[in-house]
């Protein structure tokens, strides 16, 4: 599984998770139970005075609001870091854990909208995230009740333990699912034929289509060709965040110039971190040729708008059966060519060309 670890965090990022309309989501769920904590507030006539009064617990929701605003724009325009969503996780804990604390009914009906912060991150961040969640989920009851109990002179009763096991019930059995749900999610990952993050197919996928794909053509004879092309990324830097962000735009631009510019029965997929191979059945060498330079020239161009510079695609073209019978030789084959001396720079920066088949 893609994913991203920050430093000093805990908060495990799926790829999928870092994306701007998974994020949305996320705060338009906030936005709803905040307003069902406001719309409860409201309709009491007092607050618990722990260290305002009715208005200041409905002043501090709508700050609340205008941060989580705030933060939702910050998203849409700058990537999502691991750091940011640990922040976040711990803004909802204190802030919804003082609004809670100011609820007069001793039996704290508002205690369960803590749940929603344990299964929003939990479920979406899967058990890497369970230790702050589960942390935070019962490290800010005993603070609740501490701060009602020394400031406002509120001690909990029978009403409020029957709610706090209930909010424990349903606590662990939020944590069953988060497992629950990170099992099958890696289940579908080793499963899935598509690549998470470029949406082109997997190594392991290709290969199996390739292998059936080959076992017709040799029976046949028809030509057949493969491109194997290099893109470039970005995971160092002074600004690593950003740099792994860029990368994954640039990924997902690879895979879709690389699957709206074939044919519907060529095969594209990820061969690793930045190696892509194509497959075009019942194509020779001059029109192999002839779609990898296309295809070079759509990455270099994409790639460049998305990057803000002129970038550089390095291609390989082979062909079967004279470069190989099988998937695997051919491959290897192209591999070798990009790995050694075969791939010259072209005479204009920032493009390569498809390396021509070296002479023995």
């Amino acid at each position: 599984m893609n994913g991203a670890q920050g430093r000093g965090t805990r908060v495990f990022l799926p790829a999928g998770e870092l994306s701007w309309p998974v994020q949305r989501r996320q705060f338009w769920v906030r936005y709803f139970f905040i307003a069902l904590l406001v719309l409860y507030f409201l309709s009491l006539e007092t607050a618990a005075p722990v260290l305002w009064g009715l208005d200041g617990v409905l002043s501090i929701a709508a700050v609340y609001a205008g941060v989580m605003l705030v933060l939702m724009i910050w998203a849409r325009w700058r990537p999502v870091s691991p750091r940011r969503v640990a922040a976040s996780l711990w803004l909802d804990y204190l802030i919804l854990g003082l609004i809670v604390a100011h609820d007069p009914n001793p039996a704290l009906p508002t205690a369960p909208i803590l749940l929603t912060v344990l299964f929003g991150h939990g479920l979406r961040f899967g058990p890497l995230a369970l230790e702050s969640v589960l942390a935070g989920s019962f490290l800010v009851l005993p603070g609740i009740m501490t701060l009602r109990a020394l400031l406002s002179g509120i001690m909990p009763e029978t009403a409020t333990f029957l709610t706090l096991f209930l909010y424990a019930v349903l606590a662990m059995y939020g944590a069953m699912l988060i497992w629950r749900s990170e099992r099958l999610r890696r289940r579908l990952d080793r499963h899935s034929p598509r690549d998470e993050t470029s949406g082109v197919l997997t190594r392991r996928a290709l290969a199996e289509q390739a292998e059936v794909l080959f076992n017709l053509h040799a029976r046949s004879g028809r030509p057949l060709s493969l491109i194997l092309f290099q893109v470039p990324l970005f995971q160092t830097g002074p600004d690593v965040e950003g740099a792994a962000g860029l990368s994954r735009r640039l990924l997902r631009t690879c895979g879709e110039v690389l699957r709206y510019g074939l044919r519907s029965y060529d095969l594209a997929g990820r061969q690793d971190s930045d190696r892509f191979v194509v497959l075009l059945p019942d194509t020779d060498a001059v029109h192999g040729a002839a779609v990898g330079e296309r295809l070079q020239l759509s990455l270099q161009r994409r790639l460049g708008q998305v990057g803000g510079e002129a970038v550089s695609v390095r291609a390989v073209r082979v062909q079967a059966p004279g470069d190989g019978s099988d998937y695997g030789s051919l491959l290897a084959c192209a591999l070798e060519r990009m790995d050694g001396e075969g791939v010259t720079a072209a005479t204009q920066p920032g493009s390569w060309p498809i390396a021509p088949r070296p002479t023995t």
